[in-house]
């Protein structure tokens, strides 16, 4: 019986050996996501205050730019740097564009939400992100960039 138990003391140790990595990568695997989805929710939220304050802008000098530091000061938890927005009018094409701190064409903005009472104005808001680890997950497909666009009435 003692010589049966002598040739298992080592067992508990080579089964941990082979289900640790699996365990490891299972619990990188969750906090990936995690994170990932806490970006995404942030960047919901910026996205929708962003709309918000852009479609009641009408008459104001600088609608975009203005509607670019609300979706920054609504997610502080992202690199303020890696977003870019573009604001659109009534479907139309991009009337402004903003990354980096700065927006390519306020007047244009302006002059179409003032002509467009009613009609739906978007913006649109695109997050550059890297992932927590990226050599674990390197065969998965985890998006680099994260779009998210919201659409509300002109006031």
């Amino acid at each position: 019986m003692w010589s049966v138990r002598r040739f298992q003391r080592g067992a508990v140790a080579v089964e941990f050996a082979l289900v640790a990595p699996l365990l490891l990568l299972l619990l990188l695997g969750i906090f990936q996501f995690g994170w990932l989805f806490n970006n995404y929710l942030m960047l919901t939220q910026a996205t929708s205050a962003g709309s918000r304050l852009f479609s009641v802008q009408r008459g104001y000098p600088s609608p975009c730019t203005t509607a670019y530091d609300a979706v920054k000061s609504a997610a502080p938890g992202l690199n303020a740097a890696s977003i870019s927005m573009s604001c659109s009018v009534n479907n139309g094409a991009v009337c402004s564009a903003c990354q980096a701190g700065s927006c390519s064409s306020d007047a244009s903005c302006q002059t179409q939400l003032t002509a467009n009472a009613g009609n739906p104005a978007s913006v649109s808001v695109a997050y550059a992100m890297s992932p927590l680890v990226e050599s674990a997950f390197a065969a998965l497909k985890i998006p680099s960039t994260l779009t998210l666009t919201a659409t509300d009435r002109v006031q």
